[in-house]
């Protein structure tokens, strides 16, 4: 007789545990991984479990590597060859540091280019909603009052 509410008291809370995960669902879009994000991920994963030698070869030979060169002037002076010496070091904090340095500066650019999607002025008011909810930006009417404070 005693086991009856602890087994629905667990019940309870089992059922209670999925209830915040669930609220947190706003239908945001999520992008698939591209070359670059996956090539992000294994860099970042490989250094966190602790394989460096890994990690610095799929540095090389990636398409991080390859977007960090094609971008040389626009990001930070030596983030390259720090990342690589961070790599070579077994530094993950500076690894990690370099890395979020290097999504931050993509996150802007992949901003920047669709914000320029959006102002378009052959799409129409649809496409142009259709282009901001990508990224999230709210868009009533008027979709270059929303996109101001990205240029």
């Amino acid at each position: 007789m005693k086991r009856a509410p602890a087994i629905v008291l667990g019940g309870l809370l089992g059922v209670a545990s999925l209830a915040p995960a669930t609220a947190h669902h706003v239908g945001v879009f999520t992008p698939k991984d591209d070359d670059i994000t996956k090539n992000f991920k294994d860099i970042k994963f490989a250094s966190q479990a602790g394989r460096f030698d890994v990690a610095l070869k799929l540095f090389d030979e990636g398409v991080v590597h390859a977007t960090m060169e094609k971008f040389e002037t626009e990001l930070p002076r030596g983030l390259e060859d720090g990342l690589r010496a961070a790599l070579k070091a077994k530094n993950l904090p500076g690894v990690e540091l370099r890395l979020a340095i290097f999504l931050t500066f993509m996150t802007r650019d992949r901003i920047r280019s669709a914000a320029a999607k959006v102002r378009e002025e052959s799409l129409e008011p649809e496409q142009r909603r259709d282009h901001a909810s990508h990224f999230g930006t709210p868009l009533v009417g008027r979709p270059n009052d929303a996109l101001t404070t990205l240029s």
